[in-house]
């Protein structure tokens, strides 16, 4: 019975039998006993009349070719790898197979939600990679299950293992570390001159949880820099700035800087002559002052080479300039070396009969010119040949290197033997506004026969018979400028100059 038993489970010599349970390792263990699978391999036969040998092909399984000489260590490096197995009993053979697989590693990815400003106590989260699933999950050597998610945590060191379907393990160190507040110091750079924006804010911080970012805000909490990792905001303005600093864990402090600027650098200049005086305000420091823009001074006072328009620079010790224009005069025209004084005449002297010390003489009628309506560039001057007028003052200015004075000679006509002699001549005559802009009143205790508007160059403008105590005369035709009002009351004439706006 056991003979014909045999010959029925040897009757297909060459086919498999189904395969054979593989073998599986964990990664890094690849030392496989291949005899481990002969239970499995012989079945049923007696295993004192079964030889089991272990080939790497088929081919050589089924002609008992190469057999593996250390089936109980063999190492096999593969993921997978088939093993051929040839069964004989009874001169009867047989052959089958099963796999060698290597598992690939188990790996355990653990995050970490540690204590920060919002939370007292550490997390830890693992999670399992590789191997064969499922997984169950321990901490520090406790029970494992599947629960992957560890709280309550203190600050410390802590172990966390994965295992696998295989048995495989795996194991990570987390360090769930303590709240450390952030702590900063700014320093800030104040703009350097009035206006600009060269201010800065550095920042110096350390505590918290890494990465920390920096964001900047204005005073109404307006984001200017949303979010950086750089230690510096520059190119600010001045003004008040609020610095935010956050870490990774959402914890944030905040601080307020101001950046200052300096006063705006302001000039005033007072020239004498060939000589500028310069005070300067605002800005910071010391100043330098240079004509030229290259050569600067530390003194405030500088000598002019000649009369003409220049300009100053003055720069403070961050740099910063003020430039402006000025114009150096010539000092007025002198006569005995005096800029006024009164000149006695007789009749029929003109202008050309003063001597005056100076270059390039003009006459005017005003001391100095004049602004608005009446400028320099319209102010009429008078000829050489004006006759002298009693109690009239001339003005002269002079031109040296193409700069006419602003400053004028004054010269007051006094007739000849009347030098002394007090204005007794219609006292009681009266005319006003002066300067007038269009109606002149005039009045008189006795009656006013006539009046004549003369031109400061002697041309007659306007005659008018009066023959009363009180008048008005329009003088909306009439040009502004100086003129003289000459009035004729009680056969006396008196004269006088007034300003026609």
């Amino acid at each position: 019975m056991k003979k014909t038993l045999l010959c029925f489970l040897f009757l297909f010599t060459n086919l498999f039998y189904a395969q054979i349970k593989d073998i599986v390792h964990c990664a890094g263990d690849i030392t496989f006993d291949l005899t481990a699978q002969k239970t499995l391999l012989i079945g049923n036969l007696n295993p004192a009349e079964t030889t089991v040998t272990y080939h790497l092909s088929q081919d050589e399984a089924t002609n008992n070719l190469k057999p593996i000489s250390n089936p109980s260590s063999f190492v096999s490096d593969a993921s997978s790898k088939t093993i051929y197995a040839r069964i004989e009993n009874s001169g009867n053979f047989t052959t089958n197979y099963f796999n060698l697989i290597v598992s690939s590693y188990l790996e355990t990815i653990a995050t970490v939600d540690g204590i920060s400003c919002a939370n007292e106590k550490g997390t830890i989260t693992a999670k399992g990679s590789g191997g064969q699933s499922p997984y169950q999950y321990s901490l520090d050597g406790r029970p494992y299950s599947t629960a992957n998610v560890f709280t309550d945590l203190v600050p410390g060191t802590y172990v966390v293992n994965t295992k696998d379907s295989l048995g495989c393990l795996s194991s990570v160190v987390i360090v769930v570390t303590a709240n450390v507040p952030i702590v900063t110091t700014l320093t800030k750079t104040d703009v350097s001159c009035s206006g600009m924006n060269d201010g800065a804010i550095s920042i110096n911080a350390a505590g918290g949880n890494f990465p920390l970012t920096y964001s900047l805000k204005n005073s109404s909490g307006v984001a200017i820099v949303n979010s950086q990792q750089t230690t510096v905001f520059a190119n600010l303005a001045a003004g008040t700035y609020i610095v935010e600093i956050t870490d990774s864990r959402g914890c944030t402090i905040m601080m307020q800087v101001m950046i200052l600027e300096p006063t705006m650098l302001n000039v005033d200049l007072q020239a004498d002559n060939k000589t500028l005086t310069v005070k300067a305000t605002g800005g910071s420091g010391e100043y330098g002052y240079s004509l030229d823009g290259l050569n600067f001074q530390s003194g405030p006072v500088l000598k002019i080479p000649s009369y003409g328009t220049y300009q100053i620079i003055v720069r403070d010790q961050n740099g910063c300039s003020f430039l402006k224009s000025f114009t150096i005069n010539p000092p007025a025209p002198l006569i005995d070396g005096k800029e006024e004084i009164t000149f006695e005449f007789k009749p029929g002297q003109t202008l050309k009969d003063l001597l005056i010390e100076g270059e390039n003489i003009k006459w005017y009628g005003s001391p100095k010119p004049l602004d608005g309506k009446m400028s320099k560039s319209k102010e009429v001057t008078l000829p050489e040949t004006t006759v002298l007028v009693d109690g009239t003052t001339y003005y002269a200015s002079q031109t040296v290197d193409g700069i006419e004075s602003t400053k004028r000679l004054a010269v007051t006509a006094k007739l000849s033997g009347n030098l002394s002699t007090p204005d007794f001549v219609l006292p009681n005559f009266k005319n006003y506004p002066n300067p007038v802009e269009r109606i002149l009143s005039i009045s008189n205790t006795s009656t006013i026969d006539e009046i004549e508007i003369v031109s400061i160059s002697g041309k007659s403008i306007l005659s008018k018979k009066i023959n009363n105590t009180h008048s008005e005369i329009d003088l909306v035709s009439i040009s502004s400028g100086f003129y003289f009002l000459k009035v004729s009351s009680e056969g006396k004439t008196k004269t006088i100059k007034f300003i026609k706006k």
